[in-house]
């Protein structure tokens, strides 16, 4: 069997629109992170503007915990960010699907 080394592709143009540094993560660095959470909150806050900001607030807060688990957490904020971003999206559908009215007709 072969592997499939191209799965998992590096976007490097988006990483570098965010600036992101390679370096190790230590308690210093904590300036670096909030300024990529801003970044990343104003580009999404657009793509989801229907969506209250708080909601937006909650769901980076989230991935930022995630990230913060791992070794390289600038590495790794955009796309838990992204991931939760999206259900948040998908979320927002749902709702309104649900609040949507049914009209029924009588035959």
């Amino acid at each position: 069997m072969k592997a499939n080394h191209n799965r998992f592709k590096w976007n490097s143009e988006k990483a570098s629109k965010l600036n992101l540094s390679q370096t190790r993560m230590t308690p210093g660095h904590g300036g670096e992170i909030s300024e990529l959470k801003g970044k990343l909150l104003g580009e999404y806050g657009m793509e989801f503007a229907t969506l209250p900001p708080m909601l937006l607030a909650r769901a980076m807060s989230e991935a930022d915990a995630l990230a913060s688990t791992t070794t390289f957490p600038q590495l790794f904020l955009p796309g838990l960010a992204e991931e939760k971003m999206r259900s948040l999206g998908k979320w927002e559908e749902r709702q309104n699907e649900v609040r949507r009215p049914i009209i029924w007709f009588a035959e």
